[in-house]
């Protein structure tokens, strides 16, 4: 491994077999997410973004440190009223999503809901989940997908369900587990994949 910086900003750059991995963290919320991305995008010339992190589950079925796969993502806190949908909803590449699912019987595919706001209580969470039928929310997947999407750059979004969408206590007592059970999906991604595969 390696460190490098670039305008005050630190990546960690790998190498496993014939690939070349870099990561960096995007920080929290809208702006630093797609800030970051577009930093990203702009000092290496990758094939792909993989974009990984915690999110809350709103729907009963998910349980802690579930991995759920990112079949599209919504912005919720911008008035549908005055946004077209084609700038509040994207949809993910769906051959790195089906790649990823492959990878672990136990991985969901599911709709993201992205906001600048911790989703802690049941009131807003229920507004996600029965309008806009998304069944985890982040605070960082539409920013990044954005930004994507507008670079004709391919995004696989990976998330670890760390809470139930009502509580900060519970994210934050799960976080770091969470982060873990993360991280060993996304290097099974890494490890397996190759080109073929998302072209």
């Amino acid at each position: 491994m390696q460190t490098k910086s670039i305008d005050n900003f630190l990546y960690y750059i790998f190498k496993y077999k014939n690939k070349k991995i870099f990561v960096c963290k995007t920080g929290i919320g809208k702006t630093f997410a797609s800030f970051k991305t577009q930093k990203f995008i702009d000092d290496f010339s990758v094939d792909f973004i993989i974009n990984c992190g915690a999110c809350g589950g709103l729907d009963n079925k998910f349980k802690i440190n579930d991995i759920l796969i990112i079949d599209k993502v919504i912005d919720w806190d911008i008035n549908p009223e005055f946004i077209a949908e084609d700038y509040r909803v994207i949809k993910t590449d769906k051959k790195l999503s089906n790649f990823a699912l492959k990878q672990n019987n136990k991985v969901k595919c599911c709709s993201l809901a992205t906001g600048d706001n911790f989703v802690c209580d049941k009131k807003t969470k229920d507004k996600i989940l029965h309008e806009l039928d998304c069944h985890c929310c982040d605070m960082e997947g539409m920013a990044i997908a954005k930004v994507c999407k507008y670079n004709d750059k391919k995004l696989l979004l990976v998330k670890a369900v760390s809470d139930g969408g009502e509580s900060m206590d519970e994210f934050e007592n799960n976080f770091a587990n969470t982060c873990y059970c993360l991280a060993n999906f996304v290097f099974t991604i890494i490890k397996n994949i190759e080109m073929q595969d998302i072209k």
